[in-house]
């Protein structure tokens, strides 16, 4: 399944089987929208496999934010996520 996909079933999941809130599923949908923009851009495609997204592709995306946001003061606190393949690791959230 290409990340585009498991973008949107995430956030449906989050709104139908979870029952968040729009508002909570629309701030989820801008985090994921930004890690996927960053992750194509990175690996200069289309559509990318959650399948192949490794670890060493969320430590790059933490790095990025850490050299390009967190320093700057937009984004502060971390707190923590899933992956596609089910591992820990932080997203981040705004202040």
């Amino acid at each position: 399944m290409g990340i585009k996909e498991a973008c949107v079933r995430f956030l449906e999941y989050c709104e139908l089987d979870k029952n968040l809130t729009l508002r909570t599923v629309r701030m989820y949908s801008y985090y994921i929208r930004f890690f996927r923009d960053w992750l194509l851009k990175q690996k200069g495609r289309d559509d990318y496999s959650v399948l192949e997204i490794t670890d060493e592709d969320i430590r790059q995306f933490r790095l990025y934010i850490s050299h390009h946001f967190l320093r700057a003061g937009h984004i502060y606190k971390l707190k923590t996520g899933f992956t596609p393949c089910g591992e820990v690791f932080t997203p981040w959230y705004p202040c």
